[in-house]
């Protein structure tokens, strides 16, 4: 049984990554991640397998860049408002 058979997306990455198959591994990833951000773990992993350290590096401080940024927006208040600190 190819990994292209089996029905879960994770199983086939991880059988893609035994094989070293990184771009078909790559490829399911990038799906499955469109459809479930919490894979985002793995797909980097995947990158960083691939020896992609300068991906890797720009992938991870994009993601602390968005973190960042959105620590630092205003909250709101219980009547919708921006709450003034």
């Amino acid at each position: 049984c190819g990994a292209g058979k089996l029905a879960h997306p994770m199983a086939r990455v991880q059988t893609y990554l035994h094989e070293q198959q990184q771009e078909k591994a790559l490829t399911t990833l990038d799906i499955e991640v469109s459809h479930n951000s919490s894979s985002v773990a793995l797909l980097l992993q995947t990158v960083e397998s691939c020896g992609a350290d300068y991906i890797l590096q720009w992938c991870l401080s994009d993601l602390k860049y968005i973190r960042d940024e959105s620590s630092a927006s205003p909250s709101l208040s219980s009547s919708g408002g921006v709450a003034e600190e």
